[in-house]
């Protein structure tokens, strides 16, 4: 029902598989079929999520009053990798005002080669939340701001529980132009359609449930682990692709046309994702990469790759959530 009438679906010979949102981007053009023997099943299981109230009190009592800076946590065996992610998103998502923005690309190695650019954007002012994903290629532009409050009645801007979801004409791989028209869902359909609820900045379930000793990325294998470099934390997460995929999975299915099976369309079926996140000594969030395979049914089973970069603002650089007229110069911001 929603699916129709809020996301606009390109569907020809090649069909867009574009998976994006503030925390997570997955998405190609199908090209020609490829090898399915490796396909992995499909995977219902619920995946038990860490505590974040109990997490955060574990920590503050291991902190206790010290500076935070003079803690070497590569060293420490308290918490687990995914606990000081979980961390990093709690300090960024506690701040009144809060922003990060994405590129992505997504690539195919089929017959037929074709790039596809992913623009997306979290912002966060107050209670107030905003996220937008342009995607745009030769052959799929896609663009959709989501609000949850009438940014039509901004002067207010009196928060209603329900979720406003504009579409937008690509002018660009930057930039999109929106009307006034909208659709609204109330919080339990927008989470049932979108997976990923609007006040999350990351796609993906973190948690020690999810998390791998090791993935293979494009014949690499990359090892969950932390280490401190250079006052940075690097953070690498070998993510189960079924448990760690569960509310992602929907996001997809919001922007695509899947074949169907017993009426309902195919989620897709991930092979491997890695996510590597850079703290600071204070274990602020600084920028996280995502590197995803995964396979789509269309006219058979594709295979997919796509990467992106998220970049957290800064200081005076945090941004302000936009009316539907204001452009966000993703190109100035990423640049920076």
């Amino acid at each position: 029902m929603y699916k129709r009438n809020v996301i606009k679906k390109v569907i020809i010979c090649l069909i867009a598989a574009i998976g994006i949102s503030a925390g997570g981007v997955a998405g190609a053009i199908l090209g020609e079929r490829f090898n399915t023997s490796n396909l992995p099943k499909a995977n219902k299981n619920d995946v038990k999520l860490d505590n974040i109230a109990f997490l955060i009190n574990d920590f503050n009592n291991y902190i206790n009053g010290n500076n935070i800076e003079d803690i070497d946590f590569s060293k420490i065996k308290n918490f687990s990798v995914t606990d000081y992610v979980n961390i990093s998103l709690y300090k960024f998502l506690n701040q009144s005002s809060c922003s990060m923005i994405s590129i992505g690309n997504s690539k195919t190695s089929g017959t037929i080669k074709t790039n596809q650019d992913i623009i997306t954007s979290f912002i966060k002012n107050d209670d107030h939340y905003f996220k937008e994903r342009i995607s745009y290629s030769n052959v799929v532009k896609l663009a959709n701001r989501f609000y949850n409050f009438d940014i039509l009645g901004e002067i207010s801007m009196v928060i209603d529980e329900n979720k406003y979801v504009f579409d937008g004409e690509v002018v660009d791989k930057y930039h999109a132009n929106y009307n006034k028209n909208y659709n609204k869902y109330t919080d339990e359909d927008y989470s049932n359609f979108f997976g990923v609820k609007l006040n999350s900045p990351i796609s993906y379930i973190i948690c020690n449930d999810a998390l791998l000793n090791s993935t293979m990325i494009n014949n690499k294998k990359y090892n969950s682990s932390i280490i401190l470099n250079n006052n940075l934390y690097e953070i690498i997460l070998a993510l189960d692709a079924s448990k760690s995929t569960i509310n992602y999975r929907k996001e997809i299915l919001s922007t695509i046309d899947s074949d169907k099976e017993n009426g309902k369309e195919v989620e897709p079926r991930f092979t491997s994702v890695l996510l590597k996140f850079y703290l600071d000594r204070k274990l602020n969030l600084i920028e996280y990469k995502t590197y995803e395979n995964y396979w789509i049914k269309k006219l058979g089973w594709n295979e997919m790759k796509g990467e992106a970069r998220y970049v957290v603002q800064k200081g005076e650089n945090i941004l302000k959530i936009p009316n539907l007229e204001t452009d966000i110069d993703y190109k100035v911001l990423y640049e920076k």
